[in-house]
């Protein structure tokens, strides 16, 4: 067997050396060209989760509201028909007969501190009877008898009387004057004997000033009368104080003199008889 030279080794060696170098240079340029390269499979999209269902929390139950119950209205009262109440009949004072022609009715008036009694009675036991009465009141010597005697007249009308004294004022005053206290203290003592009886008290003026104020000056003078009776013990209720003003002279007012008398009071006394 030849022996091959060393030279011939070495460029055999050299030249598979070579080779190799082409070779992995081939290589190299494939795999960065992309060449014939294997698609890669598809990547498969993951399929989306199925949410899990929430495990519902136990709730209580709601508790249903109940709604209040309405108030029941309230029903109205049907008011009673009121039944119509009769108005009472008045009661008709007895009508006096007339009295037989020529015979005088029976009256009673104070004057000066004395009680007047004129016109005719049944009887003599009626006329003692209205004289000691009014004795009782104002004392005997006080009382003048004029009655007549006539069984045709009917029962003595000394349920009222008139009384002619009366209180007088100054001009444009409602001031009581002393000198006519003992006047109004016959009315007291009366008063408070007879507790049925009952007085009205009218005030009066002269023609001096507006009617307005003269009606306003007649009512003061009235209420000064009743206030001085009611200070002394009589019952307001019995008295019944009116203002007349200038409208009812018991004299024309002509004179200074004449004025003087018509500021004054004027007392009517009723049911003397009731006790």
């Amino acid at each position: 067997m030849k022996r091959i030279p060393a030279l011939a080794l070495f460029a055999i060696a050299a030249l598979i050396g070579a080779g190799l170098v082409a070779l992995f240079i081939t290589l190299s340029d494939d795999d960065s060209s992309g060449g014939d390269q294997t698609t890669p499979a598809a990547a498969q999209p993951t399929p989306a989760a199925t949410p899990t269902a929430q495990p519902t929390p136990d709730t209580e139950p709601p508790t249903p509201t109940v709604e209040p119950t309405p108030a029941p209205e309230p029903t109205a009262t049907t008011e009673p028909t009121p039944t119509p109440t009769a108005e009472p009949t008045p009661t008709t004072e007895p009508t006096a007969e007339p009295l037989p022609e020529g015979v005088e009715e029976s009256r009673a008036f104070v004057k000066d501190g004395q009680i007047v009694l004129e016109g005719a009675v049944p009887d003599e036991a009626s006329a003692e009877e209205i004289v000691a009465l009014a004795a009782s009141i104002l004392g005997p010597e006080n009382v003048i008898n004029n009655y007549v005697i006539d069984p045709r007249a009917g029962d003595p009308n000394l349920g009222n009387i008139r009384v002619d004294d009366t209180v007088l004022f100054a001009t444009n005053s409602a001031e009581i004057a002393p000198d006519f206290e003992p006047l109004l203290a016959q009315a007291l003592a009366l008063m408070l004997t007879r507790p049925s009886v009952t007085m009205t008290v009218e005030g009066h003026t002269d023609d001096v000033g507006s009617d307005e104020n003269n009606l306003v000056l007649s009512q003061d003078r009235a209420q000064a009368v009743v206030d001085w009776l009611v200070d002394r013990g009589v019952e307001r209720s019995r008295l019944t104080p009116v203002g007349k003003g200038e409208s009812d002279p018991a004299v024309p007012n002509t004179s200074e003199a004449n004025r003087q008398v018509n500021r004054r009071i004027q007392v009517f006394i009723f049911n003397l008889l009731a006790d």
